[in-house]
């Protein structure tokens, strides 16, 4: 494999997880801004379903929803994933331009190019494996509390 289809493979890898922490990290944005608002409203109109004369299930139900929507904000832990993810990506991309434009230490225009690419693709995969164990760890947390 030539130097330029190596290159070519990790650029590619590293803009793959860019793209894929990127979107996750949107999509766990969203659902934790929902939810909470979700929670907000509900709690904040349970008085209100009482005031207007509401009884029984109907006015339980408010509270009830936000509830569990609650619960299943805390097991999900969205507002976390959301930051990792975005850290990760920004990591990525750090890594990324420093590398593109051979600008610093590890990276440096006088290196030559296998060993730019090598300390890339270890910068890029140290990040990668350090977001894999951060999931495993926060995975096993989740099953024993869930117990």
């Amino acid at each position: 494999m030539t130097f330029d289809e190596r290159r070519d493979i990790a650029l590619a890898r590293c803009r793959e997880q860019i793209r894929w922490y990127d979107s996750r990290g949107r999509t766990a944005r969203v659902l934790w801004r929902v939810s909470t608002v979700a929670v907000v409203v509900l709690a904040g109109i349970t008085p209100l379903v009482h005031l207007v004369g509401a009884r029984g299930w109907i006015e339980a139900l408010p509270a009830s929803v936000a509830a569990l929507i609650a619960a299943v904000v805390a097991i999900w832990d969205w507002r976390t994933d959301w930051i990792r993810f975005k850290g990760t990506s920004e990591r990525l991309k750090s890594e990324l331009v420093k590398y593109e434009t051979r600008t610093t230490d590890a990276y440096a225009a006088s290196l030559p190019d296998e060993d730019a690419l090598g300390a890339f693709v270890g910068a890029v995969e140290v990040l990668g494996v350090g977001e894999t164990d951060a999931w495993a760890a926060k995975e096993a947390k989740r099953t024993v509390s869930s117990r």
